[in-house]
Protein backbone atom coordinates (compact mmCIF):
# COMPACT_ATOMS: atom_id res chain seq x y z
CA UNK A 1 0.00 0.00 0.00
CA UNK A 2 0.89 3.09 -0.88
CA UNK A 3 0.27 6.56 0.59
CA UNK A 4 0.62 9.76 -1.74
CA UNK A 5 0.56 13.49 -0.89
CA UNK A 6 -0.25 16.34 -3.38
CA UNK A 7 -0.70 20.22 -2.07
CA UNK A 8 -1.89 22.79 -3.74
CA UNK A 9 -3.66 26.08 -3.19
CA UNK A 10 -6.91 24.72 -5.50
CA UNK A 11 -8.95 22.01 -5.73
CA UNK A 12 -7.23 18.96 -6.97
CA UNK A 13 -7.97 15.38 -8.66
CA UNK A 14 -5.33 12.77 -9.26
CA UNK A 15 -5.43 10.54 -12.45
CA UNK A 16 -3.49 7.08 -13.18
CA UNK A 17 -2.35 6.26 -16.58
CA UNK A 18 -1.74 2.41 -17.05
CA UNK A 19 -1.43 0.04 -20.45
CA UNK A 20 -5.10 -0.37 -20.18
CA UNK A 21 -6.12 3.12 -20.08
CA UNK A 22 -6.84 6.12 -17.59
CA UNK A 23 -8.72 5.96 -14.38
CA UNK A 24 -9.28 9.47 -12.70
CA UNK A 25 -10.20 9.65 -9.09
CA UNK A 26 -11.72 12.44 -7.61
CA UNK A 27 -9.83 12.98 -4.33
CA UNK A 28 -11.36 15.02 -1.07
CA UNK A 29 -9.03 18.16 -0.17
CA UNK A 30 -8.33 18.95 3.39
CA UNK A 31 -7.72 23.09 3.67
CA UNK A 32 -6.25 25.11 5.37
CA UNK A 33 -6.96 28.82 5.99
CA UNK A 34 -3.88 30.46 7.32
CA UNK A 35 -2.06 29.18 4.20
CA UNK A 36 -4.87 29.03 1.91
CA UNK A 37 -3.53 25.62 0.68
CA UNK A 38 -4.97 22.35 0.39
CA UNK A 39 -2.92 18.69 0.84
CA UNK A 40 -4.73 15.47 0.16
CA UNK A 41 -3.52 12.00 0.53
CA UNK A 42 -4.27 8.86 -2.06
CA UNK A 43 -4.51 5.32 -0.90
CA UNK A 44 -3.28 2.90 -3.33
CA UNK A 45 -2.63 -0.40 -3.52
CA UNK A 46 -0.62 -0.76 -6.74
CA UNK A 47 -0.95 -4.26 -8.85
CA UNK A 48 1.76 -5.98 -11.46
CA UNK A 49 -0.32 -4.13 -14.11
CA UNK A 50 0.06 -0.60 -11.87
CA UNK A 51 4.23 -1.43 -12.78
CA UNK A 52 5.13 1.48 -15.36
CA UNK A 53 1.61 3.70 -14.91
CA UNK A 54 1.48 7.53 -14.66
CA UNK A 55 0.50 9.20 -11.81
CA UNK A 56 -0.69 12.55 -11.98
CA UNK A 57 -2.09 15.10 -9.91
CA UNK A 58 -4.15 17.88 -11.01
CA UNK A 59 -5.99 20.82 -8.83
CA UNK A 60 -8.55 23.13 -10.33
CA UNK A 61 -11.59 25.08 -8.49
CA UNK A 62 -14.29 27.65 -9.81
CA UNK A 63 -12.51 30.82 -10.17
CA UNK A 64 -10.65 28.81 -12.94
CA UNK A 65 -11.78 29.27 -16.73
CA UNK A 66 -13.27 25.77 -17.77
CA UNK A 67 -10.52 25.96 -20.61
CA UNK A 68 -7.39 26.99 -18.59
CA UNK A 69 -5.62 23.65 -17.09
CA UNK A 70 -3.44 23.84 -14.34
CA UNK A 71 0.20 22.32 -14.66
CA UNK A 72 0.15 18.96 -13.21
CA UNK A 73 2.59 16.79 -11.10
CA UNK A 74 3.28 13.41 -12.46
CA UNK A 75 5.04 10.03 -10.77
CA UNK A 76 5.98 6.79 -12.59
CA UNK A 77 4.93 3.71 -10.99
CA UNK A 78 7.58 0.88 -10.20
CA UNK A 79 5.90 -1.82 -8.91
CA UNK A 80 8.02 -4.78 -8.06
CA UNK A 81 7.06 -8.71 -7.71
CA UNK A 82 8.55 -11.48 -7.83
CA UNK A 83 8.17 -13.51 -11.24
CA UNK A 84 5.25 -14.79 -12.63
CA UNK A 85 6.15 -17.38 -14.89
CA UNK A 86 4.30 -20.39 -17.23
CA UNK A 87 5.75 -22.96 -19.55
CA UNK A 88 4.64 -22.95 -23.52
CA UNK A 89 4.80 -25.59 -25.79
CA UNK A 90 5.87 -23.31 -29.09
CA UNK A 91 5.11 -26.30 -31.88
CA UNK A 92 1.11 -26.69 -32.08
CA UNK A 93 1.45 -29.66 -33.54
CA UNK A 94 2.04 -33.03 -31.60
CA UNK A 95 5.59 -33.65 -31.11
CA UNK A 96 6.34 -36.90 -32.98
CA UNK A 97 9.89 -39.12 -31.96
CA UNK A 98 12.88 -37.82 -33.70
CA UNK A 99 11.42 -34.37 -34.10
CA UNK A 100 12.38 -31.01 -32.76
CA UNK A 101 10.42 -29.84 -29.21
CA UNK A 102 10.48 -26.19 -28.50
CA UNK A 103 9.57 -24.91 -25.17
CA UNK A 104 9.26 -21.43 -24.05
CA UNK A 105 9.42 -20.47 -19.92
CA UNK A 106 7.51 -16.79 -20.30
CA UNK A 107 8.50 -14.77 -17.28
CA UNK A 108 7.33 -11.14 -16.10
CA UNK A 109 8.91 -9.65 -13.26
CA UNK A 110 9.94 -6.52 -11.31
CA UNK A 111 13.45 -6.46 -11.06
CA UNK A 112 14.73 -8.78 -14.06
CA UNK A 113 15.17 -12.22 -13.32
CA UNK A 114 18.98 -13.44 -12.19
CA UNK A 115 18.11 -16.79 -12.74
CA UNK A 116 16.44 -19.89 -14.61
CA UNK A 117 15.34 -23.34 -13.80
CA UNK A 118 14.01 -26.08 -16.15
CA UNK A 119 12.59 -28.92 -14.69
CA UNK A 120 11.51 -32.39 -16.06
CA UNK A 121 9.10 -34.77 -13.84
CA UNK A 122 9.98 -32.73 -10.44
CA UNK A 123 13.71 -33.71 -11.39
CA UNK A 124 16.17 -30.42 -12.18
CA UNK A 125 17.38 -30.45 -16.13
CA UNK A 126 21.18 -30.56 -16.28
CA UNK A 127 23.14 -30.46 -19.65
CA UNK A 128 24.09 -34.13 -20.63
CA UNK A 129 22.94 -37.71 -20.84
CA UNK A 130 19.80 -37.54 -21.92
CA UNK A 131 19.23 -33.47 -22.15
CA UNK A 132 22.64 -33.51 -24.27
CA UNK A 133 23.99 -30.20 -24.77
CA UNK A 134 20.66 -28.34 -23.62
CA UNK A 135 21.13 -25.14 -22.59
CA UNK A 136 19.48 -25.44 -19.07
CA UNK A 137 19.52 -21.84 -17.18
CA UNK A 138 17.81 -20.02 -20.78
CA UNK A 139 13.76 -19.47 -20.67
CA UNK A 140 14.17 -21.69 -23.85
CA UNK A 141 14.52 -25.19 -23.84
CA UNK A 142 14.98 -26.68 -27.52
CA UNK A 143 16.14 -30.74 -28.12
CA UNK A 144 16.37 -30.96 -31.96
CA UNK A 145 15.43 -34.74 -31.63
CA UNK A 146 12.85 -35.54 -28.88
CA UNK A 147 12.61 -39.19 -28.07
CA UNK A 148 9.86 -41.09 -26.34
CA UNK A 149 12.57 -40.42 -23.37
CA UNK A 150 11.58 -37.05 -23.21
CA UNK A 151 7.75 -37.45 -22.54
CA UNK A 152 6.32 -36.22 -19.53
CA UNK A 153 5.67 -33.29 -16.73
CA UNK A 154 7.81 -30.01 -17.77
CA UNK A 155 8.55 -26.75 -15.51
CA UNK A 156 10.31 -23.61 -14.92
CA UNK A 157 11.50 -21.18 -12.28
CA UNK A 158 12.64 -17.78 -11.85
CA UNK A 159 13.71 -15.79 -9.84
CA UNK A 160 14.86 -12.29 -8.68
CA UNK A 161 15.12 -10.10 -5.88
CA UNK A 162 11.96 -10.33 -4.83
CA UNK A 163 11.19 -14.22 -4.43
CA UNK A 164 11.15 -17.16 -6.76
CA UNK A 165 8.20 -18.56 -8.89
CA UNK A 166 7.94 -21.98 -10.32
CA UNK A 167 5.01 -22.73 -12.85
CA UNK A 168 2.63 -25.12 -13.35
CA UNK A 169 3.39 -28.50 -14.82
CA UNK A 170 3.17 -28.70 -18.75
CA UNK A 171 2.57 -32.28 -19.94
CA UNK A 172 4.32 -33.05 -23.01
CA UNK A 173 3.27 -36.03 -25.29
CA UNK A 174 5.69 -37.86 -27.81
CA UNK A 175 4.10 -39.59 -30.26
CA UNK A 176 6.06 -42.79 -32.13
CA UNK A 177 5.11 -45.35 -34.65
CA UNK A 178 4.36 -49.17 -33.87
CA UNK A 179 7.43 -51.32 -32.63
CA UNK A 180 7.68 -55.10 -31.65
CA UNK A 181 7.69 -55.78 -27.85
CA UNK A 182 9.84 -59.06 -26.96
CA UNK A 183 8.03 -61.93 -28.00
CA UNK A 184 6.60 -60.04 -31.33
CA UNK A 185 3.67 -62.67 -31.98
CA UNK A 186 2.17 -65.03 -29.61
CA UNK A 187 -0.39 -68.17 -29.55
CA UNK A 188 -2.59 -68.25 -26.81
CA UNK A 189 -5.45 -70.96 -27.19
CA UNK A 190 -6.85 -70.63 -30.23
CA UNK A 191 -5.79 -66.88 -30.79
CA UNK A 192 -2.18 -64.92 -32.20
CA UNK A 193 -1.62 -61.93 -30.48
CA UNK A 194 0.39 -58.89 -32.04
CA UNK A 195 2.47 -57.33 -28.78
CA UNK A 196 3.39 -53.88 -30.90
CA UNK A 197 3.57 -50.60 -28.32
CA UNK A 198 2.66 -47.68 -29.94
CA UNK A 199 1.41 -44.08 -29.50
CA UNK A 200 -1.28 -43.58 -30.30
CA UNK A 201 -2.12 -46.77 -30.50
CA UNK A 202 -2.20 -48.77 -33.68
CA UNK A 203 -5.78 -48.63 -35.49
CA UNK A 204 -5.03 -50.97 -38.23
CA UNK A 205 -3.36 -54.35 -38.36
CA UNK A 206 -2.00 -56.01 -41.70
CA UNK A 207 -1.82 -59.85 -41.24
CA UNK A 208 0.21 -62.22 -43.80
CA UNK A 209 -0.56 -65.59 -42.63
CA UNK A 210 1.54 -68.96 -44.71
CA UNK A 211 0.34 -72.22 -44.23
CA UNK A 212 1.67 -75.41 -45.80
CA UNK A 213 -0.03 -75.01 -48.42
CA UNK A 214 -1.27 -71.08 -48.50
CA UNK A 215 -0.68 -67.94 -47.71
CA UNK A 216 -3.18 -65.81 -46.55
CA UNK A 217 -3.90 -61.98 -46.01
CA UNK A 218 -5.84 -60.11 -43.87
CA UNK A 219 -6.73 -56.33 -42.82
CA UNK A 220 -8.08 -56.06 -39.13
CA UNK A 221 -8.45 -53.41 -36.47
CA UNK A 222 -7.42 -55.51 -33.39
CA UNK A 223 -4.45 -57.19 -32.28
CA UNK A 224 -6.03 -60.63 -32.37
CA UNK A 225 -6.48 -63.02 -34.83
CA UNK A 226 -8.53 -66.22 -33.98
CA UNK A 227 -7.12 -68.72 -36.01
CA UNK A 228 -10.83 -69.27 -37.12
CA UNK A 229 -10.26 -66.20 -39.24
CA UNK A 230 -8.48 -68.71 -41.46
CA UNK A 231 -9.73 -70.57 -44.12
CA UNK A 232 -8.50 -74.69 -44.92
CA UNK A 233 -6.25 -77.02 -42.37
CA UNK A 234 -3.35 -75.43 -40.95
CA UNK A 235 -1.19 -78.19 -40.22
CA UNK A 236 1.67 -78.19 -37.62
CA UNK A 237 3.17 -75.02 -38.14
CA UNK A 238 1.73 -71.33 -38.95
CA UNK A 239 4.65 -68.49 -40.56
CA UNK A 240 2.63 -65.33 -39.02
CA UNK A 241 3.76 -61.33 -40.23
CA UNK A 242 1.63 -58.82 -38.85
CA UNK A 243 2.02 -55.03 -39.67
CA UNK A 244 0.64 -52.54 -37.25
CA UNK A 245 -0.26 -48.78 -38.55
CA UNK A 246 -1.34 -45.34 -36.44
CA UNK A 247 -1.23 -41.85 -36.95
CA UNK A 248 2.47 -41.25 -37.25
CA UNK A 249 2.98 -44.38 -39.85
CA UNK A 250 0.03 -46.71 -41.85
CA UNK A 251 2.84 -49.34 -41.80
CA UNK A 252 5.15 -50.54 -39.32
CA UNK A 253 8.51 -50.16 -40.01
CA UNK A 254 9.71 -53.48 -38.86
CA UNK A 255 6.84 -56.05 -38.94
CA UNK A 256 6.58 -58.51 -36.18
CA UNK A 257 7.68 -62.10 -37.68
CA UNK A 258 7.02 -65.56 -36.17
CA UNK A 259 6.48 -69.45 -37.10
CA UNK A 260 4.03 -70.81 -34.60
CA UNK A 261 3.86 -74.22 -33.99
CA UNK A 262 0.18 -75.70 -33.64
CA UNK A 263 0.84 -79.30 -32.80
CA UNK A 264 -0.46 -78.95 -29.50
CA UNK A 265 -3.70 -77.85 -30.92
CA UNK A 266 -4.39 -81.34 -32.23
CA UNK A 267 -6.37 -83.86 -30.60
CA UNK A 268 -5.38 -86.65 -28.53
CA UNK A 269 -4.56 -90.01 -30.07
CA UNK A 270 -7.23 -92.34 -29.40
CA UNK A 271 -7.02 -94.17 -26.41
CA UNK A 272 -10.49 -96.87 -26.48
CA UNK A 273 -10.46 -98.90 -29.84
CA UNK A 274 -10.87 -102.21 -30.66
CA UNK A 275 -10.52 -104.37 -33.78
CA UNK A 276 -13.43 -106.55 -34.93
CA UNK A 277 -14.75 -109.10 -37.67
CA UNK A 278 -17.55 -108.51 -39.06
CA UNK A 279 -19.99 -109.00 -42.24
CA UNK A 280 -16.96 -110.71 -43.76
CA UNK A 281 -14.45 -107.79 -42.94
CA UNK A 282 -12.13 -106.41 -40.33
CA UNK A 283 -13.60 -103.26 -38.69
CA UNK A 284 -11.59 -100.61 -36.08
CA UNK A 285 -14.54 -98.79 -33.40
CA UNK A 286 -13.11 -96.37 -31.11
CA UNK A 287 -14.47 -94.04 -28.70
CA UNK A 288 -14.68 -90.32 -29.56
CA UNK A 289 -11.95 -88.05 -28.22
CA UNK A 290 -12.54 -83.89 -27.35
CA UNK A 291 -11.55 -81.70 -29.85
CA UNK A 292 -11.46 -84.00 -32.78
CA UNK A 293 -13.94 -83.30 -35.93
CA UNK A 294 -13.06 -86.31 -37.49
CA UNK A 295 -11.17 -89.31 -38.34
CA UNK A 296 -8.67 -91.37 -40.03
CA UNK A 297 -8.16 -95.04 -40.20
CA UNK A 298 -5.18 -97.00 -41.88
CA UNK A 299 -3.56 -100.26 -42.67
CA UNK A 300 0.03 -100.91 -42.14
CA UNK A 301 2.17 -103.61 -43.37
CA UNK A 302 5.25 -105.04 -42.93
CA UNK A 303 7.84 -104.17 -45.91
CA UNK A 304 9.37 -107.20 -48.55
CA UNK A 305 12.39 -107.02 -46.56
CA UNK A 306 10.40 -107.48 -43.61
CA UNK A 307 12.49 -104.16 -41.88
CA UNK A 308 9.77 -102.01 -41.39
CA UNK A 309 5.75 -100.91 -41.35
CA UNK A 310 4.61 -98.99 -44.20
CA UNK A 311 1.61 -97.67 -44.99
CA UNK A 312 -1.21 -100.03 -47.57
CA UNK A 313 -4.14 -97.76 -47.17
CA UNK A 314 -5.74 -94.37 -45.31
CA UNK A 315 -9.58 -93.95 -45.02
CA UNK A 316 -11.88 -91.65 -43.20
CA UNK A 317 -14.01 -93.22 -40.61
CA UNK A 318 -17.69 -91.94 -39.67
CA UNK A 319 -19.57 -92.10 -36.34
CA UNK A 320 -21.28 -95.55 -36.43
CA UNK A 321 -24.67 -96.80 -34.92
CA UNK A 322 -24.91 -95.91 -31.64
CA UNK A 323 -23.44 -92.60 -32.81
CA UNK A 324 -20.94 -92.19 -30.05
CA UNK A 325 -18.73 -94.83 -31.79
CA UNK A 326 -16.30 -94.51 -34.50
CA UNK A 327 -16.33 -97.21 -36.77
CA UNK A 328 -14.59 -97.87 -39.96
CA UNK A 329 -14.11 -101.02 -42.21
CA UNK A 330 -10.51 -102.29 -43.25
CA UNK A 331 -10.96 -104.77 -45.54
CA UNK A 332 -8.45 -107.40 -45.45
CA UNK A 333 -5.62 -107.90 -42.65
CA UNK A 334 -2.90 -110.10 -42.41
CA UNK A 335 -1.16 -111.12 -39.21
CA UNK A 336 1.49 -109.62 -39.62
CA UNK A 337 -0.33 -106.00 -40.22
CA UNK A 338 -1.72 -103.55 -37.85
CA UNK A 339 -4.35 -101.14 -38.33
CA UNK A 340 -4.29 -97.59 -36.75
CA UNK A 341 -7.06 -94.93 -35.73
CA UNK A 342 -6.08 -91.28 -35.25
CA UNK A 343 -8.24 -88.54 -34.33
CA UNK A 344 -7.75 -85.09 -36.47
CA UNK A 345 -9.24 -81.45 -36.82
CA UNK A 346 -8.33 -78.76 -38.90
CA UNK A 347 -4.44 -78.59 -37.09
CA UNK A 348 -3.98 -82.41 -38.36
CA UNK A 349 -4.08 -86.06 -37.07
CA UNK A 350 -2.68 -87.18 -33.84
CA UNK A 351 -0.30 -90.05 -33.71
CA UNK A 352 -2.43 -93.71 -34.45
CA UNK A 353 -3.22 -95.88 -32.37
CA UNK A 354 -2.19 -99.16 -33.93
CA UNK A 355 -3.65 -102.81 -33.07
CA UNK A 356 -2.62 -106.18 -34.26
CA UNK A 357 -5.61 -108.68 -35.40
CA UNK A 358 -5.55 -111.54 -32.72
CA UNK A 359 -5.54 -115.32 -33.66
CA UNK A 360 -8.96 -115.57 -32.56
CA UNK A 361 -9.76 -112.87 -35.29
CA UNK A 362 -7.68 -114.29 -37.87
CA UNK A 363 -9.35 -117.51 -37.30
CA UNK A 364 -12.66 -116.19 -37.52
CA UNK A 365 -11.53 -113.92 -40.73
CA UNK A 366 -9.64 -117.31 -42.27
CA UNK A 367 -11.96 -119.53 -45.04
CA UNK A 368 -13.28 -123.16 -44.54
CA UNK A 369 -10.88 -125.84 -45.93
CA UNK A 370 -13.30 -126.84 -48.17
CA UNK A 371 -13.20 -123.00 -49.58
CA UNK A 372 -9.03 -122.97 -49.42
CA UNK A 373 -7.57 -121.59 -52.13
CA UNK A 374 -4.27 -123.91 -52.05
CA UNK A 375 -6.53 -127.10 -51.74
CA UNK A 376 -7.13 -128.61 -55.59
CA UNK A 377 -10.98 -129.58 -55.97
CA UNK A 378 -11.86 -132.93 -56.92
CA UNK A 379 -14.77 -135.41 -56.43
CA UNK A 380 -15.30 -139.04 -55.38
CA UNK A 381 -16.11 -141.87 -57.13
CA UNK A 382 -17.90 -145.09 -55.71
CA UNK A 383 -14.98 -147.21 -54.54
CA UNK A 384 -13.65 -150.62 -56.21
CA UNK A 385 -12.31 -152.91 -53.93
CA UNK A 386 -10.15 -155.43 -55.28
CA UNK A 387 -9.07 -158.69 -53.31
CA UNK A 388 -5.53 -159.38 -52.56
CA UNK A 389 -2.64 -158.50 -50.33
CA UNK A 390 -0.90 -156.86 -53.53
CA UNK A 391 2.48 -155.04 -52.67
CA UNK A 392 1.98 -153.46 -49.30
CA UNK A 393 -0.69 -155.96 -48.10
CA UNK A 394 -3.79 -153.55 -48.45
CA UNK A 395 -6.72 -153.00 -50.28
CA UNK A 396 -6.56 -150.38 -53.52
CA UNK A 397 -8.78 -147.66 -54.20
CA UNK A 398 -8.83 -145.74 -57.14
CA UNK A 399 -10.28 -142.08 -56.91
CA UNK A 400 -10.73 -140.06 -60.02
CA UNK A 401 -7.25 -139.36 -61.60
CA UNK A 402 -5.22 -139.56 -57.75
CA UNK A 403 -4.82 -143.41 -56.15
CA UNK A 404 -5.37 -143.65 -52.07
CA UNK A 405 -3.71 -146.06 -50.41
CA UNK A 406 -5.53 -146.75 -47.27
CA UNK A 407 -3.76 -148.65 -44.67
CA UNK A 408 -5.20 -151.91 -43.59
CA UNK A 409 -3.58 -153.74 -40.81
Amino acid sequence: MTFLSCQTLLFFTASRHTESGYATVHITKSWNTETSTAESYLELTPSVSDNGATLSCVATNVAMAPSRGSKADLLVLNVTFSPIVEVVNVDTNAIVELNSMHLECEIKANPPVERITWYFNDNTIVKGGLWGDINDTSSTLFLEEATRAHAGRYSCAAANAVGKTRAHQLSVTVFYPPECLQLGITLVNETVYCNVQALPPPDTYLWHVKTDTEEQHLTTGSALLPLSQLLGTLGDHLRVVCEAGNDVTPNQYKPCERTLSLSHLKPPMPQQCELTYESDTFQIRCIPVENATHYEVSVWRMSALNTSLVLERRARATLGNPGWLVRANLGELRASDEAGAASCNRYGCSQPLLLRPTDTLLYKAAPPWWNATEFTEFTLSYPAWRAGRGSGGGRQSRIGSFELFPFVP
